[in-house]
């Protein structure tokens, strides 16, 4: 009974344990239209939060990766804010032990109950790439909730999900094994989700797939186009 109650307090909890064998293989191949790996993509996010937050870079920060999975994007963080301390949760458990064998400088911690494992306002950035499609809508809000209560005032949440505008990520999406449950978030959807804890700057990326990467230098100025494959909330704290 108990293990039961604690299952439901956070609906991703055991979802993603069967995928932590071979995720990264298998998310390639699911990929294959994009021309690039997964990795590629979780070193990408990590880059716009660079070209997105440039007053961050040189600052003494603490960032977390809410819903880190096995951890690859936030060991990209390091290598682009180089004082930052870094820090990485998830309800599944079997991710968190990859993550941490994985990558052993970061600490990650396994989110067991109803609330993120950490104290009111630690962090100046939290990020979410690709949680709160798994999330049911009617639980939004209270896990929005403690993504902002974890987070400083004044501090940046940057929310990054897929693009239910751009059909190919659509068609991928819907033919992803891990994604049978979920269901995609509008850019407009996710604006009103974030905007009463502050002002919301909406992006769009990914325009671009391998074969035209040569072109990707123009994606800073189309931003504004609701067409790249993903698109991100930058949420600046100010409640």
């Amino acid at each position: 009974m108990r293990e039961e109650a604690i299952k439901e307090n956070h609906p991703c909890r055991y979802e993603f344990d069967e995928f932590v064998k071979g995720y990264r293989k298998r998310q390639d191949q699911l990929l294959w239209l994009s021309g690039e790996s997964s990795e590629y993509f979780a070193k990408y996010k990590a880059q716009k939060l660079l070209e997105w937050l440039p007053e961050l870079i040189d600052k003494k920060i603490k960032v977390l990766d809410y819903g880190c999975g096995d951890g690859v994007m936030a060991s990209y963080i390091p290598k682009y804010f180089k004082n930052s301390i870094v820090y990485g949760t998830d309800p599944s458990e079997k991710s968190i032990r990859e993550a941490s064998q994985l990558f052993p400088d970061i600490s990650f911690s396994v989110i067991k109950g109803e609330t993120v494992p950490y104290d009111n306002e630690v962090f100046d950035l939290v990020f979410a790439a690709g949680v709160f499609h798994h999330i049911p809508f009617e639980e939004h809000k209270r896990w929005v909730y403690e993504t902002f209560r974890v987070l400083k005032k004044d501090g940046i949440f940057v929310f990054f999900d897929i693009n239910p505008l751009n059909p190919i990520a659509h068609y991928v999406f819907k033919t992803h094994p891990m994604d049978q449950s979920a269901k995609m978030l509008s850019p407009w959807y996710a604006r009103k989700l974030f905007k009463e804890y502050g002002f919301v700057s909406t992006k769009f990326y990914c325009f671009f797939p391998h074969f035209l990467r040569w072109m990707r230098f123009i994606e800073p100025y189309i931003a504004w186009l609701p067409f790249g494959a993903h698109h991100a909330c930058i949420v600046r704290r100010s409640k």
